[in-house]
């Protein structure tokens, strides 16, 4: 028995569900990334919502996801954004993601290596932001292209810094609570 996992990565939505019959999972490069600008800028509203609905379609058909995102190893926003994203609708043990600098260069954020725990529900969106709880802090996205707004928590978090708070101002990109 051998395990395939396609690169399907510019097919259309119809088109990757009929390729992904045939595999044991996908990965999905410049995820979060546009691919077609040499990955700079982050995918938002449409573009950030297909990506997500690829990671989903493939884990409801219980096959691989392997997320993978390029760029500087000091790209923290990038870096934070694609991890966001895909903690947010990450399911199981069937799925990874990767953020890839330059051969042999570690990603330099300490944030990279932060454990939240296990998703303690799903993922929800609140208007235009998107909130995962986890055991031991939350995930907040905001993948509107240009808004900035400010996401209520729900409870008392630490950030990385160990500042205290209630909300986030959330960009277009991504924030990570303890």
């Amino acid at each position: 028995r051998h395990l395939v996992v396609g690169n399907i990565n510019d097919a259309t939505l119809q088109l990757w569900r009929r390729w992904i019959r045939f595999t044991s999972g996908v990965s999905k490069e410049w995820w979060t990334k546009s691919n077609a600008n040499r990955g700079v800028g982050m995918l938002s509203g449409a573009d950030w919502a297909f990506q997500t609905q690829l990671m989903r379609e493939a884990q409801a058909r219980h096959k691989v996801f392997l997320a993978i995102s390029y760029g500087p190893a000091d790209d923290v926003s990038a870096m934070d954004y694609a991890r966001a994203s895909f903690l947010l609708f990450a399911r199981g043990s069937r799925t990874a993601f990767s953020y890839s600098p330059p051969c042999g260069v570690e990603p330099s954020t300490p944030r990279w290596r932060q454990d939240v725990g296990a998703p303690t529900g799903p993922a929800k969106q609140i208007g235009a932001v998107w909130e995962r709880q986890f055991a031991n802090g939350i995930v907040v996205v905001n993948p509107s292209s240009s808004s900035t707004l400010t996401a209520p928590l729900g409870g008392l978090y630490l950030q990385p810094n160990g500042t205290a708070v209630t909300s986030l101002r959330a960009g277009a990109e991504p924030s990570t609570t303890t």
